[in-house]
């Protein structure tokens, strides 16, 4: 087991750095060993665990590459193994953890492709888990972090299913979730990306309910953490990918309610570290919107300024890169 956990590690390092196809390689020899070793002791608490976060992995780096179905083909063994050892033992912490973990992942995959339904029905169930677990301990960092993930998702399906109203309540217990307090861990860069992840939602609801000030208060905090999370570690192509959803947030604010010279600089800070993200990434159904929404306005932008040195090329890489997307 020990080979297999150390490829999922590789797998896991690569990833990070957007080396998608070697995380794919090492992803799949861990998943090969995992499932051996499963196989040949279906009684092992341990190996049908492993096997289950296998199938996680592979499905989080499928979908990377934009293979929705093979994505969600592996969230599916990977929850319906984490089902069977939480049902074999309902009082085992860790058992439940993995569960709603695995119902969280299968339900954002699900949100992805417009299953609003099965995206909310798995997100119920992982938060009624994550509630209890916390509830159970207080203390339990991890369980604390999970309710907070599970709230944050509940609050993304509600917008997606068109209940802004109930997105906002559900932010609301969100930002009173120890793991998303202010003071959270600034060593700890989980602890500060969970932070980041609730300051666009609230962001989002004040935006919403007209609150434009607030809003882009709100989401300029969450850029600074991100800024830093990327500047920390230039290689993450997550954190780089992070670092422009925060700016496209910037940059809506700023074009419904603030400057247009404004708006222009953000959505090039976006174009720019947008151009990180792997190009089958940036297809993904939800990821698209944003990326199409700062190529088309930075493209009026630059037609506008083709007089400035270096504009028409770069309109044309622009236009190049809206053609992609479709």
């Amino acid at each position: 087991m020990e080979l297999s956990v150390c490829l999922s590690f590789v797998g896991n390092m690569l990833g990070q750095t957007g080396d998608v196809k070697g995380a794919l390689e090492n992803y799949r020899k861990g998943l090969e060993i995992a499932q051996r070793l499963a196989d040949a002791h279906p009684s092992n608490t341990q190996a049908q665990r492993h096997l289950s976060v296998s199938f996680n992995n592979m499905g989080y780096i499928l979908a990377q590459t934009g293979d929705v179905e093979g994505a969600l083909e592996n969230y599916r063994k990977g929850l319906e193994i984490a089902q069977r050892l939480a049902d074999a033992d309902p009082t085992n912490a860790q058992a439940l953890l993995d569960l709603s973990v695995s119902l969280s992942l299968l339900g954002y995959m699900l949100a992805q492709t417009d299953d609003v339904e099965g995206a909310r029905e798995n997100y119920r169930k992982g938060l009624h888990i994550a509630q209890r677990l916390a509830d159970a301990d207080p203390t339990n960092a991890q369980a604390q972090r999970q309710l907070s993930i599970s709230l944050n998702n509940k609050g993304q399906i509600l917008i997606q299913a068109g209940d802004p109203n109930g997105h906002t309540r559900t932010i609301a217990r969100v930002w009173r979730s120890p793991s998303v307090w202010p003071d959270a861990d600034p060593t700890n860069a989980q602890a500060q990306w969970d932070l980041s992840v609730s300051l666009g939602n609230i962001g989002y609801v004040l935006a919403q309910t007209g609150d434009p000030k607030g809003a882009q208060e709100n989401y300029r905090k969450g850029l600074e953490i991100r800024q830093r999370l990327a500047d920390a570690d230039p290689t993450n192509a997550q954190a780089q990918r992070n670092l422009s959803v925060s700016l496209a947030n910037i940059g809506g604010i700023q074009s419904r309610w603030a400057t247009s010279k404004g708006h222009r600089r953000t959505t090039a800070r976006v174009w720019r570290s947008a151009s990180v993200w792997p190009t089958r990434t940036r297809q993904m159904p939800r990821l698209n919107g944003i990326w199409r929404s700062a190529l088309a306005t930075l493209a009026r932008t630059l037609s506008k300024s083709r007089r400035r040195q270096g504009s028409d090329r770069k309109l044309r890489q622009c236009n190049q890169d809206r053609r992609s997307v479709g």
